[in-house]
């Protein structure tokens, strides 16, 4: 009895991990997890030597693994874009317009921000006009990441003062791309879903879509903030980045039911 009573202890063990407390391990689990395809897998890297980057593999290393997985998702998220707009015959003036990609995780630390600045350069070396926002206005990091000014960005563009200060944004290029940057600027020192969820974000958001060709919104994590579950309203794609082995089943399903819940149709 108790060697039977501890094999069906085990197998109920190994079942919840498997299928709902454990992290995902492999590309069919999350796959499973999430009911949606799933792309690509980021190969595991040695943290970089002093100020490099992950993502600056993409132009330091173009045949890189690394770089490979981000060129799958590229193509990934342009067949989907391209089915999408095949299906729902947009209009010529829609269909020419940027297309806005989500990128988001369900938790801090996934590495949500260094995917994000890998796709956009991805983008950017293949000759699109790309742009990457740091939407994140609770905890920037795109700045800090790429040693830019952090004093001013998007939150001060949206704040309420800025309509009578005039604030310009103007988007800093990536210095070892053509990838162009919109810093999220000063942490912001006010609730930040009213400012993503503004008349002032939208109209930005479309007249970007005139001068750039991919725009990629690096936003906060989905679960501990509202504010993602607004950007998605305005994205065309989502892109959600899962930590290998980190973040429990249960976590990453109830991101990729929330971004897909927001999303348009």
């Amino acid at each position: 009895m108790a060697v039977a009573t501890g094999l069906a202890l085990g197998i109920v063990v190994a079942l919840l991990n498997e299928y709902y407390i454990g992290g995902v391990t492999s590309v069919a689990q999350l796959s499973n997890v999430i009911t949606a395809s799933v792309p690509t897998a980021v190969p595991a890297l040695a943290p970089q030597q002093g100020d490099a980057l992950l993502a600056d593999g993409i132009v330091t290393s173009p045949l890189s693994q690394y770089s490979e997985s981000f060129r799958k998702l590229r193509l990934a998220i342009d067949t989907t874009l391209h089915h999408r707009i095949t299906e729902q015959g947009l209009p010529p003036q829609t269909v020419h317009k940027g297309k806005v990609i989500l990128v988001c995780s369900a938790l801090p630390g996934e590495g949500k921000t260094t995917s994000s600045i890998a796709l956009g350069r991805t983008y950017a070396v293949a000759g699109l006009r790309t742009l990457l926002v740091d939407c994140d206005l609770r905890k920037p990091s795109v700045a800090s990441y790429l040693k830019l000014p952090q004093d001013t960005g998007l939150i001060s563009y949206l704040a309420p003062t800025a309509a009578t200060t005039e604030t310009s944004l103007t988007p800093i290029l990536d210095h070892i791309s053509d990838l162009a940057i919109l810093p999220a600027g000063a942490r912001s020192t006010q609730p930040t879903d009213q400012l993503i969820n503004s008349a002032m974000f939208r109209a930005l958001l479309d007249a970007l879509r005139d001068h750039y060709d991919i725009i990629i919104l690096d936003s906060p994590p989905l679960l501990p903030v509202v504010d993602t579950r607004y950007l998605a309203q305005e994205a065309d794609i989502a892109v959600q980045v899962v930590r290998f082995a980190n973040t429990t089943q249960g976590e990453i399903r109830e991101a990729a039911n929330q971004v897909r819940d927001f999303l348009p149709p």
